[in-house]
């Protein structure tokens, strides 16, 4: 949860940020009547760029003010359970070596190629869609941007929050499998129910809402299934999946977009989370005795 809270802001913020250029308009409801955000005032995508470097830098500064290490071996009091059931702590050499690492980073690789994809592509794909179905592509960029500005950014916030309290109830591996299943599934359907103003804007909701909640479980498994001791440096090899899913997703969508098949940029999408859900299933805690008798094979020990 407390992972979920961090990173939500994340997902909130795109919201912020996005409607700051272009007004608070979400579809029929206009919250800034009359404002059509920083570009509507005649401001470069520069001048925006340099505005936001500056608020960025003094609203993390002023963030950071407020942050406090732990004293040492501090320990939360807690009713959840310990998801850590081998209590190993691995160096980031001797996590790459375990299947359970490359579980992690298959099944991330996947949930990033389907969001990633969605984020890169939904703005061509939505508005050939409904234009498909007689919408007049102003009212379809209208339904579009409301679709990923709205109800994607706002479900991808509040996913990374709903996704990590679930998984300290069910455990991470319940979390992954349940959250990588209805993800696939959910891409898989984003073809069909995309030409339709309401079902693009559930599609974008739950799709947004499964991405949102890779950000809060894979940080956590990190530190479940290999220690809290090392996740600092541990967390970033498992987190370039973001960045291969991010290669692969919306290069596929362009690619089929560009041949006019935008079922095959979701369908393979869909299946790969599927067949990540189906991988995680096979998560089990690296066991101490294994882990003793990896050190020992290779020549090294919990010191090195």
């Amino acid at each position: 949860m407390i992972t979920g809270l961090a990173v939500a802001g994340f997902g909130f913020g795109a919201l912020i940020w996005i409607k700051l250029t272009t007004g608070f308009e979400f579809g029929p409801i206009n919250l800034t009547p009359g404002w059509e955000g920083l570009y509507g005032m005649g401001w470069t995508v520069n001048e925006v760029f340099k505005l936001y470097g500056l608020l960025f830098a003094i609203l993390v500064i002023a963030g950071a003010q407020v942050l406090v290490n732990p004293p040492d071996n501090w320990q939360p009091v807690t009713n959840c359970p310990v998801q850590n059931a081998g209590h190993v702590e691995l160096t980031a050499r001797q996590m790459m070596r375990t299947p359970q690492f490359w579980i992690l980073f298959l099944t991330f690789a996947a949930g990033g190629m389907a969001g990633l994809e969605v984020i890169g592509n939904i703005q061509l794909f939505g508005i050939d869609a409904l234009t498909a179905k007689g919408v007049v592509p102003a009212e379809a960029n209208s339904i579009v941007s409301t679709a990923m500005g709205l109800f994607y950014a706002l479900l991808n916030g509040l996913g990374r929050i709903v996704w990590g309290v679930l998984s300290d109830k069910t455990g991470r591996k319940n979390a992954i499998v349940l959250m990588s299943a209805s993800q696939g599934i959910m891409l898989i359907l984003f073809y069909f129910i995309g030409s339709y103003e309401i079902g693009l804007y559930l599609g974008a909701a739950l799709i947004g809402f499964n991405f949102g909640g890779n950000f809060a479980l894979f940080p956590a498994a990190t530190a479940d299934y290999f220690g809290n001791k090392n996740v600092g440096t541990n967390y970033p090899w498992v987190y370039m999946a973001y960045g291969v899913g991010g290669v692969i997703g919306p290069i596929l969508g362009g690619i089929m977009g560009d041949a006019g098949v935008w079922l095959w940029a979701f369908v393979p999408a869909g299946i790969a989370c599927l067949a990540a859900a189906a991988l995680s299933a096979r998560l089990r805690p690296v066991h101490p005795s294994a882990h003793a008798l990896s050190l020992e094979a290779n020549g090294e020990t919990d010191a090195s």
